[in-house]
């Protein structure tokens, strides 16, 4: 299934699939330097839907600074999310702990170290003393 998105002003187009030959084994969703989105609907719906935006906006990270840096399209989505939910720090944290995997990405701890840094500073940043101290 394809489905057309205006995001950002950028038009992206999604495709709903499953198919190996555009994404890798256990990856939630892929984009390519085109702007074509692939989501990997195995994986997809059984997150969550703030899971599911995330991993949209980290894929749009990588499309929109042309990065292949995970750390970089973490931190994009970061941007776009802190404070737009409830508990959306700790959401975001979480949603990195659901999707990855030590096995395949040994970056799994450094991105989710990366991503609880960007979340101190964010509180810290808005008066909590907690954060601000860690």
């Amino acid at each position: 299934m394809r489905v057309s998105l205006f995001l950002l002003k950028i038009l992206m187009e999604i495709v709903y699939t499953n198919d190996d030959n555009y994404l890798v084994s256990g990856t939630p969703a892929a984009v390519t330097e085109d702007g074509i989105m692939y989501i990997n609907t195995d994986l997809y719906f059984q997150l969550t839907p703030f899971q599911r935006e995330f991993i949209k906006w980290h894929e749009v990270g990588h499309y929109r600074l042309h990065t292949h840096s995970e750390f970089e399209a973490d931190e994009y989505a970061f941007h776009k999310m802190a404070g737009k939910y409830y508990q959306s720090l700790k959401k975001m944290i979480g949603t990195l702990e659901t999707i990855l995997d030590e096995e395949t990405d040994p970056n799994v701890p450094e991105r989710i170290e990366a991503l609880y840094k960007l979340c101190l500073k964010y509180d810290a940043d808005r008066g909590n003393r907690a954060a601000a101290k860690e």
